[in-house]
């Protein structure tokens, strides 16, 4: 008999363990099959969604690589026309603001990132540059942000923080960009270009020389940099100059007038021979310069210079005749016609340059106090606002505006800053710098 319920037995637990396996087999592979047949199904339906999916982004494929190539009027006219079926694709829009920029349509391609953003990092390279190309540094600034923060080691980005950081007067964190820069594998050149450049402009000639010379170990031969090899070597052959390394400074100019010869480069080698007392070829250089660009000042007073050393008058006020109608007069100019009118008798004459020297050496004097503030102090409120005057000067009123709103927060009763915002504001005349308080500079 088969023992009931209360015994704890059953039918099952009374067969032998190899019956009852053999009982459950059918069951576990009837699961099998089941969890199969449901895992072909997933797989069957994702190759089909994404056979669709490679059909439907396959136009866009197809417009990335006209873009890439360069062909943008075909790309604009196939992005066009998927646009016309899926007006709302995110990527589609990208793509047709990613060619606005190539094509110069900035605007446009702005409205376009500033309202649905940026899908990828590509999309983040072209909404910083059509906001670079505008010289909207400001607006530029967080997308290259946002770019680094996805990519920190994208060298482009890097490159292009670094000036924006430095046109908007940040340079202590444009030169940490660029030293940043300079440790990617293969792109030490170009980082080191703008090192020197900045340590350049903030008038650090030492620390320009040493970047510059890193350069050269990287790429010997100036190529493959953001300008030209021939304006890199008349830089850096400048600045050797101005450190009194005079040798390597005609070497590297020399180098550069293999390449092309300009008026700058023969100035700078006419500087460096008169240094060596190499007259006759510093006076055959500047007289190259003057004839490659005739209204060149420095090259025109060096020669006037050497002709009145010599007592020949007339010949050194005609080196500077042309200089006299110029819209710009340099006090240097000024100087040299009073030297000239008072070793030729002419009192009256050097007494009427003497006034004309006095005037523009106090507002050359202006200028190098202003330049003085911006280099030293460029969170200050006055080198905001010198830096907002430069941009408004230019044209360039959005950046104007963007720095006079910073300063207005903090700007006290000074006449000369509510001029400005002011004229800024309404895109007038500016104040002239003469109004500005030279005792804050002091």
């Amino acid at each position: 008999m088969i023992a009931n319920g209360r015994n704890g037995n059953s039918l099952t637990s009374a067969l032998p363990s190899t019956i009852r396996n053999e009982g459950q087999r059918p069951k576990r592979i009837r699961h099998r099959l089941l969890t199969m047949i449901v895992a072909a199904s997933i797989l069957a339906i994702g190759i089909v969604i994404l056979a669709v999916w490679y059909q439907q982004d396959r136009p866009l494929r197809e417009v990335e690589a006209e873009l890439k190539s360069g062909r943008t009027a075909d790309a604009m006219t196939k992005v066009g026309a998927y646009l016309k079926e899926h007006p709302q694709d995110v990527k589609a829009l990208n793509l047709k603001a990613r060619i606005l920029v190539e094509i110069g349509r900035l605007p446009d391609a702005i409205g376009i990132f500033r309202r649905i953003g940026a899908v990828d990092v590509a999309d983040l390279h072209a909404w910083a540059k059509a906001h670079l190309l505008r010289e909207e540094w400001s607006a530029a600034l967080p997308v290259l942000q946002q770019l680094l923060t996805l990519s920190p080691n994208d060298a482009d980005g890097l490159h292009e923080i670094t000036a924006c950081l430095a046109n908007l007067g940040q340079s202590n964190k444009a030169l940490k960009s660029a030293e940043r820069m300079s440790t990617l594998k293969g792109h030490e050149a170009r980082a080191f270009v703008q090192l020197g450049t900045l340590h350049e402009n903030l008038g650090n000639k030492k620390s320009a020389a040493e970047a510059w010379g890193h350069v050269l170990e990287f790429s010997p031969n100036a190529t493959g940099l953001q300008i030209p090899a021939s304006d890199f070597l008349t830089a850096y052959g400048s600045v050797l100059l101005d450190i009194g390394r005079l040798s390597e400074a005609i070497a590297v100019l020399s180098q550069s007038l293999a390449l092309e010869e300009t008026a700058e480069v023969r100035l700078r080698l006419g500087i460096a021979y008169h240094q060596t007392d190499e007259l006759e070829k510093a006076v055959e250089s500047w007289r190259r310069a003057v004839e490659l660009s005739p209204k060149l000042r420095d090259a025109r007073e060096s020669l006037a210079e050497v002709a009145l050393g010599n007592r020949r008058y007339d010949e050194a006020r005609q080196w500077l005749e042309p200089l006299l109608s110029a819209p710009v007069l340099a006090s240097s100019t000024t100087y040299l016609m009073q030297r000239i009118c008072l070793a030729n008798g002419d009192r009256e004459g050097g007494r009427q340059w003497q006034t004309r020297t006095a005037e523009l050496h106090q507002q050359e004097h202006l200028k190098t106090l202003v330049s003085r503030v911006v280099a030293e102090s460029p969170d200050s409120i006055w080198a905001r606002a010198i830096r907002a005057y430069r941009f408004a000067e230019s044209g360039n009123w959005h950046e104007a505006e963007m720095l006079m709103s910073a300063v207005n927060a903090e700007a006290t009763d000074e006449p000369f800053l509510r001029q400005l915002a002011t004229a800024i504001r309404r895109r007038s005349t500016l104040p002239a710098l003469d109004l500005l308080p030279v005792h804050h500079f002091q």
